[in-house]
């Protein structure tokens, strides 16, 4: 079985990586998709680490103020 991780930080990200979800799983249905993302690729069967809506930081003082919280998702992702 295949693992696939995606990355979608934002709402069209989400769009996006469900329609290459939905694509890839037409041609080889066992892959399994992990990652960052939202409603839509979670309904296309991703295990989501994090929800989008978590990782809409915009800002360098939004950015340094959430680094550690960003730092924990990289390392949890690393762990996989």
């Amino acid at each position: 079985m295949s693992r696939i991780m995606i990355s979608a930080g934002e709402v069209s990200g989400d769009l996006h990586g469900s329609y290459l979800m939905r694509e890839l799983h037409e041609k080889r249905p066992k892959i399994e998709f992990i990652g960052l993302g939202g409603n839509r690729m979670q309904a296309q069967g991703m295990e989501l680490f994090h929800h989008v809506s978590e990782m809409s930081i915009i800002g360098f003082f939004e950015v340094l103020k959430n680094l550690p919280f960003i730092l924990r998702v990289f390392r949890e992702m690393e762990q996989v």
